[in-house]
């Protein structure tokens, strides 16, 4: 017998490592999952951008994703108008990187719905603490999360 041409087996596939199992709730509690959006119908619309007047004037800011560490600010924007018996509540912000930890958290801010013009509330952080990456800003209407946006930091 030529052994030249004997094939010498070898371990293909590596074996994996125990896998631990968790429930939904610890993964959210976690951080792994991202927590789902509870529908307000008394958010109209949302939004970033780096200028923000103090007070509206009714139109709407030139919105943006991707802001510099340069920038003054990042701002990001919500309007609500009542539209149900809900017309009071707490609306705080929380930004989170893409590993899901928490990065910057807003000051709740307590608010009672207009039923004329819709309220503008929004939050400002300076960019300038983000290492270069893509964020997760989460809305809240009294702890949960009402609305999401990104936002990229280029630099």
């Amino acid at each position: 017998m030529d052994a030249h041409n004997a094939a010498t087996p070898i371990e293909v596939v590596p074996q994996a490592p125990p896998v631990q199992s968790a429930t939904l709730d610890k993964l959210a509690a976690d951080g792994t999952l991202t927590p789902a959006i509870v529908a307000k119908a008394n958010f109209l619309y949302g939004g970033s951008t780096a200028l923000l007047l103090q007070k509206s004037d009714g139109s709407s800011p030139s919105d943006t994703s991707e802001f510099s560490r340069q920038d003054a600010n990042v701002w990001v924007y919500t309007l609500w108008e009542k539209k149900d018996k809900t017309d009071k509540g707490v609306i705080s912000a929380k930004v989170y990187d893409a590993s899901n930890q928490l990065r910057a958290t807003a000051a709740p801010k307590k608010v009672t719905l207009p039923t004329g013009p819709p309220l503008r509330v929004a939050f400002g952080f300076p960019p300038n603490g983000f290492a270069s990456g893509v964020y997760r800003v989460d809305i809240l209407w009294d702890d949960r999360p009402a609305w999401r946006t990104f936002f990229h930091i280029v630099d």
